[in-house]
């Protein structure tokens, strides 16, 4: 085939038709994996939360781990002397500075549940009563595969639940 004194390679025409092509099926496919390993990821956490697992191991490499996240985030709004004489009235001056320890505080919490256990509320009913009005505390449940090739550095699958809501 010719056009303008060119010839066209068809053969390399047809070629980006038939990956055009591929590429479509293949998203399709990721689509509806995607959708089944999100159908898939409640019921794991539920499974691994009653039986108290934090990991699964299997036979063949990789390792299914049930991730938490706990996000601490600042109110707007909120007076930098009033947080900071609730923090000393907690006990937890140690988290101030010019700006409140959010990280710090995390860690406080994880500490809290280690030492007194989860609370049915979710982290915020371990924050003292002096510090709820400053802090909207939420966490994240995720599970992940690492190892034998099949993780990798994404979050995982995961879900966000504001404020002491259930979990699952």
């Amino acid at each position: 085939m010719e056009g303008e004194g060119r010839v066209l390679r068809m053969d390399l025409v047809r070629r980006r038709v038939e990956l055009d092509r591929r590429r479509n099926a293949l998203k399709k496919e990721l689509e509806e994996v995607e959708a089944e390993i999100r159908s898939l990821h409640e019921p794991i956490l539920s499974d691994m939360t009653q039986a108290n697992l934090r990991n699964i191991p299997l036979d063949d490499g990789p390792t299914v781990i049930y991730d938490r996240q706990i996000f601490c985030n600042r109110r707007s709004g909120i007076d930098n002397d009033a947080l900071a004489e609730a923090a000393k009235k907690a006990g937890l001056e140690w988290l101030l500075r010019v700006d409140f320890k959010t990280r710090e505080l995390k860690g406080w919490i994880k500490e809290q549940e280690e030492e007194h256990g989860m609370q049915p509320g979710g982290p915020a009913d371990l924050l003292p009563p002096e510090l709820r009005p400053f802090f909207s505390l939420c966490e994240e449940h995720r599970t992940k595969v690492m190892g034998a090739g099949v993780g990798n550095n994404e979050r995982g699958d995961h879900e966000r639940r504001d404020d002491g809501s259930d979990a699952f």
